[in-house]
């Protein structure tokens, strides 16, 4: 498995927990397909979204609602990761403007094709940045995009875009 990731933190966080729980069998039994290394697009994505609200009920965090704003601007990074050709939270070499009144965060991962949705959420886990992200309490709403896409150097990857967001 190859893992890239990074983050944008729209504030950094820290927090303690323990990933162990994340790990146990019975947590598999949950999230159905976390634990595939294929599948639909929209059974990944659903995937990934229930080990993300797994993750914050066991951090005694809030839920994500799900926005469309949110999954609009994460898929157009997707997007503009397949279309320049760069894994970057610039991909084509501009930063995403954003409201005085509302805060983001941006978690991105790209891995090998055949990586399960557990594996990415557990990398995240494991960075501080996207830790951060991912458990914060600011953060109230989400948006998921998921897009295959070819990279030079890297050819064929599955790459993950998650926006977190709160407004004022």
């Amino acid at each position: 498995m190859t893992f890239v990731a990074r983050a944008a933190a729209g504030s950094l966080l820290a927090v303690l927990i323990l990933v162990a729980p994340f790990a146990h069998p019975a947590a598999a039994a949950t999230c159905r397909g976390a634990d595939d290394g294929g599948g639909s697009a929209t059974a990944r994505a659903a995937a990934m979204r229930c080990l993300v609200s797994q993750v914050r009920v066991q951090a005694h965090r809030p839920a994500l609602h799900a926005t469309a704003a949110l999954k609009r601007s994460a898929t157009a990074k997707a997007v503009a990761i397949a279309r320049c050709r760069n894994f970057a939270h610039t991909p084509c070499g501009t930063r995403a403007s954003s409201s005085a009144c509302f805060s983001l965060g941006e978690n991105l991962a790209s891995v090998s094709l055949g990586t399960t949705p557990r594996e990415v959420v557990r990398a995240w886990l494991e960075s501080p940045a996207h830790r951060a992200n991912l458990l914060s309490g600011s953060f109230r709403d989400t948006g998921l995009a998921r897009r295959v896409v070819s990279l030079p150097g890297t050819g064929d990857v599955e790459v993950w875009v998650q926006h977190f967001g709160s407004r004022c």
